[in-house]
């Protein structure tokens, strides 16, 4: 998804906002969410086959774009990723909360849009894992590519004809990785 710098605010502040639907609050910056379709798109085919696998295994909640994430101490960050899950063991109820999510999600989902800057996702990432998030899968719908990064910075890339896999945090998990993708245009 792509962000526009607007202004900066404090975690208060970017909360008590009535339009706080259409930004993010990253490192004390207001910026603004610009998912396209196609990003929309492939992040709804993440959060439809994780819902329905969770569904059937009851292994915590998933929740699709736009929930705001408020699991970063004193940093004035409150991002919108695109997916994320979190396990029963973190979140026991599994009901939805009003407002922010305060507990850490064991996996994030960004999907990157062709504007997205490198540098600001990857410190996003990095936000991620130091909060104690377990996995997080950077989605590049243009290379048809999930890169997979680890709390211990290892990681993978996973490209068709493979199978993207939920790993011990989602156990059971796995998925041909080409359908979270629309289908190649034919030259």
């Amino acid at each position: 998804m792509t962000t526009a710098t607007l202004e900066r605010v404090t975690t208060a502040e970017f909360l008590a906002r009535a339009d706080q639907d259409d930004y993010e609050l990253i490192d004390g910056e207001l910026k603004e969410r610009c998912m396209g379709m196609e990003a929309a798109w492939v992040a709804t085919q993440f959060a439809t086959r994780l819902t329905n696998f969770n569904n059937e295994h009851r292994l915590g909640t998933v929740v699709g774009d736009n929930t705001p994430l408020q699991i970063f101490g004193e940093r004035q960050t409150i991002p919108r990723p695109d997916g994320l899950f979190v396990s029963v063991e973190r979140h026991p109820s599994r009901a939805p909360v009003v407002g922010a999510l305060r507990v850490t999600p064991e996996l994030v989902i960004e999907v990157v849009s062709p504007s997205d800057n490198a540098a600001e996702l990857m410190t996003k990432v990095l936000h991620y894992l130091d909060a104690g998030v377990d996995m997080v899968w950077v989605v590049y719908p243009e290379s048809r590519s999930v890169h997979v990064i680890r709390a211990d910075l290892t990681g993978n890339v996973i490209r068709p004809p493979m199978n993207l896999d939920g790993g011990n945090i989602l156990p059971g998990f796995s998925h041909p990785v080409a359908d979270f993708f629309p289908a190649p245009v034919p030259e």
